[in-house]
């Protein structure tokens, strides 16, 4: 799945849904998306940003060489970043005792506070 991309206009896009949308309109939850992209497929594509492939727009430079080294970094270390994730989540469950049946909880009890 290809999620970054600089055309031959020079202008770099975000994957989002299935648009190509410009990385100066990126929002917290398009962020998200990508993230979660990464860590639910394989195979993600990023266009490298070179001499040949580059932004003219400095503004979308940045964002796009921030997005691209953020991507990039969670691709290649996927692996490692969903057991980590994973075992954070089991850590909590375990510390907050969720997952479980709590006997102590009474309904009543909780009813009438």
């Amino acid at each position: 799945m290809k999620l970054l991309k600089i055309d031959d206009s020079h202008e770099a896009f975000f994957k989002k849904d299935e648009d190509w949308v410009s990385v100066t309109a990126i929002e917290r939850d398009d962020l998200a998306s990508l993230i979660d992209a990464v860590a639910g497929e394989d195979q993600i594509e990023l266009d490298e940003c070179t001499q040949e492939r580059f932004i003219v727009n400095p503004t979308a430079k940045l964002i796009y060489d921030n997005l691209y080294t953020t991507l990039k970094d969670l691709v290649e270390n996927r692996d490692e970043c969903l057991k980590q994730y994973r075992d954070d989540f089991e850590a909590l469950k375990v510390r907050y005792g969720l997952g479980k049946d709590d006997k102590s909880f009474n309904k009543t009890d909780a009813a009438t506070q």
